[in-house]
């Protein structure tokens, strides 16, 4: 899943997806998101590239200019040529693996197992 928003939260993005069958969508046969697949399920570089493009079109339309802060996955190359959008690389995957091990292993955390 790749999620998107404001810093506020009052302008999200619509939802990418990319399993084939996911099991917390059974049943649903109509998304309200982007929603691609593939066979192994992972975000490739060539998928990530259009959605930045994409997105750079419509903050074009819209004349915003944004910063997209985005991971430092493999799968999320810096995309050239675009107009309105500038990528910003936060090791947002770093940072959550840091603070969740952190918190994991502290006398607080223990006492709940």
């Amino acid at each position: 899943m790749m999620l998107g928003s404001n810093a506020d939260g009052s302008d999200k993005l619509l939802p990418t997806g990319k399993a084939e069958k996911p099991r917390c969508f059974a049943g649903i046969r109509q998304f309200s998101c982007t929603y691609t697949n593939q066979q192994n399920a992972w975000m490739t570089g060539k998928e990530y590239t259009s959605w930045v493009r994409k997105f750079d079109a419509r903050m074009r339309i819209e004349k915003r200019k944004v910063l997209l802060f985005v991971d430092n996955c493999p799968a999320h190359p810096i995309v050239d040529g675009l107009t309105n959008t500038e990528e910003v690389d936060m090791g947002i995957i770093k940072n959550f693996k840091h603070h969740n091990r952190t918190r994991l292993v502290q006398p607080s955390a223990l006492s709940i197992l």
